[in-house]
């Protein structure tokens, strides 16, 4: 069985960008959120803001569509043929 890569790529890039806007949010109604600035290192222009949950939104969702797509791809690759 052959896996889809654009397939997997769109779920893993849905839910990581899903949930680094909801956290991002949650972190934010909750007031804190000192541990969540260490995410400028991996998102360029992030803050603890509606505006930083988007672009971790919009970034989270392309690292996400990578890696599924790079899974998928690897899996397929090596899977046996049958």
């Amino acid at each position: 069985m052959k896996l889809d890569k654009n397939a997997l790529g769109l779920a893993f890039g849905i839910i990581s960008g899903i949930c680094m806007f909801l956290m991002t949010l949650w972190i934010k109604w909750l007031g804190d959120g000192g541990h969540l600035y260490l995410m400028r290192q991996i998102v360029p222009a992030y803050k603890v803001t509606f505006f930083g949950a988007v672009v971790a939104l919009i970034f989270w969702f392309i690292y996400g569509y990578i890696l599924g797509w790079l899974l998928a791809w690897l899996y397929n690759r090596f899977v046996k043929k049958d």
